[in-house]
C-alpha cells in the first residue's frame, strides 16, 4: 500500500512540474512585440496563464497578464482588489476557467462591458462533477478536460484576435500534443496501482480521479 501510495504521489508531482516546464516554455516571449498596440490578454488565475502562455507563444504583438498572485489557488471567495480591476481596463480578453470558479465574473462583466470574457469551460466535451447542487469547476485536473480547455480558449481567442488566429491554432494543436503524450503517460503509470484508493484535501481532485480511476 505505501509503495503504491509514494508512486502515486510521484507521478502527481510530475505532472505538476512537467505542466509548469510547459507553461515556462512560453514565458516571456511573448511578452515581446514589434506592434506599437499589443493584444493584451488577462488571466483570471494560473492554471488559465499557464494555458495561454502555451497558446500565445511567440505570437508577436500578443501580451499575457496573470491577475492574481500564482499562490492565490482557487478563487471561490476571492474579492477583487483595485490593482485587478486597473489590469481588467487595459485587456482586450480576459480569459477565465468559467463554470462558477470566478465568483466574481459578474462584477467584471457589468463594469467593463467591452471586455471580451473567453470561458475556458465553455465546451461541450466536459462532463460536469457536481458538489452538491453546484458544478464542480475544477475541470482542468483532469487532462483531458483540460485539453477541452485549451481548444475551448483557442476557439474563442481566434475570434476575438482573428490576426493572431493562425498562430493560435498552431500553438494549441503543439500544446494539446504535449497534453495527450502527459496523459498516455500518466496512464501508463496509473492504471496498473494495486490500490487506487486515495484521500484529497480539497474538492478540486475528483476530475483527476475520474480521468485515472483513482
Amino acid at each position: 500500500m505505501r509503495t503504491g501510495g509514494n508512486l502515486l504521489k510521484r507521478i502527481l508531482i510530475a505532472m505538476l512540474l512537467v505542466l509548469l516546464a510547459l507553461g515556462a516554455a512560453g514565458c516571456g516571449t511573448q511578452q515581446q512585440g514589434g506592434h506599437d498596440k499589443k493584444f493584451r490578454i488577462v488571466t483570471s488565475f494560473y492554471p488559465m496563464y499557464i494555458d495561454a502562455i502555451n497558446i500565445t507563444k511567440g505570437v508577436d504583438g500578443v501580451e499575457v497578464v496573470n491577475m492574481t498572485k500564482p499562490q492565490t489557488g482557487c478563487l471561490h471567495d476571492y474579492q477583487l482588489t483595485t490593482e485587478d480591476m486597473k489590469t481588467l481596463e487595459k485587456a482586450d480578453a480576459f480569459i477565465v476557467n468559467g463554470a462558477g470558479m470566478e465568483s466574481f465574473l459578474d462584477k467584471v462583466i457589468k463594469q467593463q462591458k467591452n471586455l471580451k470574457v473567453i470561458d475556458a469551460s465553455k465546451s461541450d466535451d466536459i462532463n460536469f462533477l457536481k458538489d452538491g447542487d453546484e458544478v464542480n469547476p475544477h475541470v482542468w485536473l483532469s487532462v483531458t478536460y483540460n485539453i477541452a480547455q485549451v481548444e475551448a480558449i483557442t476557439s474563442q481567442l481566434c475570434e476575438a484576435d482573428p490576426e493572431h488566429a493562425d498562430a493560435y491554432r498552431k500553438n494549441a494543436l503543439d500544446y494539446v500534443t504535449k497534453l495527450t503524450a502527459l496523459r498516455e503517460e500518466m496512464h501508463k503509470e496509473l492504471d496498473n496501482l494495486p490500490h487506487k484508493d486515495i484521500v484529497t484535501f480539497h474538492e478540486a481532485f475528483p476530475y483527476l480521479a475520474k480521468e485515472f480511476k483513482l
